[in-house]
């Protein structure tokens, strides 16, 4: 159980740690990448300006402002330009009426008027055509389409992405190894404390035991010296309570402990052979108990235990059945699982409840009234259904609660 709390909480701890690295990420190459969108289409607005005026303008001309220092401090640098400007003038009829090409090794002449044509037929002013950043505008029925070489600042973020994800992964590696050793440190003393606990309950529960039966042994000597008598009786019956609860803490304790043996259950037998002594224990507390058991419904587990929480249900449906009402048990294969299923009217209890009644000496005191069982039997039996990896469940509906279990038919 510890084991799996280590892992949920490693797991969540890694979850949130990755979410973050991601989330930061994204963040700052978003904001990176728009700035810097947002200061190259500056200059592309620029270079268009000043090529309405002048023709080609020197680079120089486009570079954004830079405000005088304040007082005696050193001028700032001149902000640099992320790459060459090329241009492509067209006419009317889409055809090149003026080029500028600074670089006709990286791009040929017509290669760089069949993409101006491209985004002057996309009809698109602003935008990214692969390493390049463009910007069109038309005066006069000529298009101007303007890009900016954008090579130098790809590769860098590139590079840079490259580099973020590299060693942020190293990080990464490195924060799950610390969570997962943090984790530990953590569940050490829960661990702890709880097996502290399951060593008391074992021990108290030994050392109780020797009195309740000296109790119990002299209650029957001393009855049949002085006969019955009322403060005697109550004696043994309180004594013999003890002893139950005793016993039920001892199976809880080694439920804990997980130690279950397993084998092939023929669980149809199993379910006929106990119920069947609760058709008489049924009669007597004025229910009709009726059974439909599947033959053949075998599962992987132990057999003493599944007995046991077959008993247990039966016990509670008994016990807290609506006076008079029949009580209904079922064993079948459902989608591939063993099913039980017991049910029997009862007053009326919410979802929060019927989860509750799993818990340690839980009582509702609207319909589970003290009658001398201390809440631990369908504690007990969720402990085996989770020894057998199955799953537990309570619901009320339409006046009727409805105990369900599903295990895991046997592979053999």
């Amino acid at each position: 159980m510890y084991r799996k709390l280590r892992i949920k909480i490693a797991l969540f701890s890694i979850a949130v740690l990755l979410a973050l690295f991601l989330g930061t990420i994204a963040i700052v190459y978003a904001t990176s990448y728009r700035e810097t969108m947002r200061a190259e289409q500056e200059m592309l607005s620029r270079y268009t300006e000043a090529y309405w005026k002048n023709g080609n303008p020197e680079e120089s001309v486009l570079l954004p402002p830079v405000a005088p220092p304040p007082g005696d401090e050193p001028p700032a640098a001149a902000p640099q330009v992320s790459g060459q400007f090329y241009s492509v003038e067209l006419d009317v009829e889409g055809q090149a009426s003026s080029l500028h090409n600074p670089d006709s090794q990286k791009i040929a002449d017509s290669e760089l008027i069949a993409m101006a044509q491209r985004i002057a037929d996309g009809n698109t002013e602003n935008g990214v055509d692969g390493a390049w950043v463009f910007h069109m505008e038309s005066q006069n029925g000529h298009s101007l389409i303007v890009l900016l070489d954008n090579t130098l600042i790809s590769d860098s973020s590139s590079t840079l992405f490259i580099n973020t994800i590299r060693y942020g992964g190293l990080m990464i590696v490195i924060l799950c190894i610390i969570v997962w050793f943090t984790s530990g440190l953590l569940v050490r003393p829960l661990e702890r404390n709880e097996q502290e606990q399951r060593r008391f309950l074992s021990d108290a529960g030994h050392e109780l035991k020797t009195p309740v039966s000296v109790i119990a042994t002299n209650a029957e000597l001393l009855r049949r010296e002085i006969g019955n008598n009322r403060w005697l009786d109550n004696i043994i019956v309180e004594n013999s309570l003890s002893s139950e609860l005793i016993q039920n803490l001892l199976t809880l304790t080694r439920m804990q402990e997980g130690k279950t043996s397993q084998e092939r259950v023929d669980l149809s037998s199993t379910a006929e052979s106990v119920s069947l002594p609760f058709e008489g224990v049924a009669f007597e507390k004025g229910h009709v108990l009726n059974s439909e058991i599947q033959p053949n419904v075998t599962v992987d587990g132990n057999a003493q235990q599944l007995s046991s929480l077959i008993s247990i249900l039966l016990d509670n449906a008994v016990q807290y059945s609506t006076e008079g009402a029949d009580i209904h048990f079922s064993l079948s294969e459902e989608n591939h699982r063993a099913v039980l299923r017991v049910r029997n009217e009862s007053p009326e209890m919410t979802p929060e409840q019927c989860r509750q009644l799993f818990e340690r000496f839980y009582r509702s005191d609207s319909s589970r009234p003290g009658d001398g069982h201390y809440g631990l039997g369908l504690s007990i039996a969720q402990k085996i259904v989770q020894a057998h990896h199955g799953q537990i469940s309570a619901s009320w509906k339409d006046g009727s609660m409805t105990f369900t279990i599903l295990l895991s038919l046997s592979k053999s």
